[in-house]
């Protein structure tokens, strides 16, 4: 089955302006709707009229964390199967059970190829 990625929904959510601008670009011209945060906080305020089908937030910013970010989403969607969470992050100590148990669906390390990034979308929208 071939995805249609103009239907495909992404918010993207790094405190880092030039990897936000990467991906939004890149997701842009693969055909993708995209938004885009700087922080956690203007993340979840985005969710009140953006209903995105994958979220990619940074593990590691001032404020709010991703994990925060990703807890907080759920409340705000009230459903929280209705959109995949990857953390994007130069590390980690969560397993990956520790990872789904939580409700990240894949764990993004820097540096990372956008287009193993955009196949990895494709695998995980078509599964749910």
């Amino acid at each position: 089955m071939e995805l249609d990625n103009e239907k495909i929904k992404i918010l993207v959510i790094d405190d880092e302006v030039d990897i936000v601008e990467l991906l939004c670009d890149e997701f842009v011209d693969q055909g993708f709707i995209v938004d885009s945060a700087f922080s956690g906080d203007k993340a979840i305020e985005k969710l009140s009229d953006f209903q995105p089908d994958v979220i990619l937030c940074d593990y590691r910013m001032p404020g709010m964390s991703g994990l925060q970010v990703l807890e907080q989403a759920k409340i705000k969607n009230k459903n929280p199967n209705s959109f995949l969470f990857y953390l994007v992050t130069g590390q980690t100590d969560m397993s990956e059970d520790e990872m789904s148990e939580v409700g990240i669906h894949r764990c993004v390390s820097k540096p990372f190829d956008i287009f193993k990034l955009i196949d990895g979308i494709h695998e995980d929208i078509l599964k749910r």
